[in-house]
């Protein structure tokens, strides 16, 4: 399907599957089969990421870890597409959010990133806890701690 979204937008830049949290290795097999129909790498303007996690550390070698492959696939960055501290398990998620965002707008490489903001009651089955992060308090309509961060305030 890549080719034929390769083919219908020959004009606009093209952003990679993303892997979810440094899980490449599908985004590896993807390439190599592409390559192996086409006789030529698929194109990919930008690679995708995703990153969830308790520490910044994390989300810095798993995106450090895309921008290498981009810059070895001649790509022109990194797009961070999912990204989110878990607020809970005892860590600071406001610090790892702060140092996260002052990562991010430091490095050349990481041209957009966009945050996912966790939100469930905690009784659903794939649910573990309260664990939500939203950038907006939604029933004040105000920015939370998240949100402030995020926002730059």
């Amino acid at each position: 399907v890549w080719k034929q979204i390769e083919d219908a937008y020959p004009d606009r830049e093209l952003v990679s599957p993303a892997p979810s949290s440094g899980h490449n290795a599908w985004l590896l097999d993807f390439r190599n089969a592409y390559i192996e129909k086409y006789n030529v790498p698929p194109r990919m303007d930008y690679l995708a990421a995703h990153c969830y996690s308790y520490k910044a550390n994390d989300c810095e070698a798993i995106v450090a870890g895309m921008i290498d492959l981009a810059r070895q696939w001649d790509a022109k960055g990194v797009w961070v597409t999912e990204w989110m501290f878990y607020p809970c398990y005892g860590n600071d998620a406001v610090s790892e959010m702060k140092q996260f965002l002052t990562w991010l707008d430091g490095n050349e490489d990481v041209f957009r990133y966009a945050y996912f903001a966790l939100r469930y009651s905690g009784q659903e089955a794939w649910g573990f806890g309260n664990c939500n992060a939203p950038l907006v308090d939604f029933t004040t309509g105000q920015l939370t701690q998240f949100g402030k961060i995020y926002a730059g305030n």
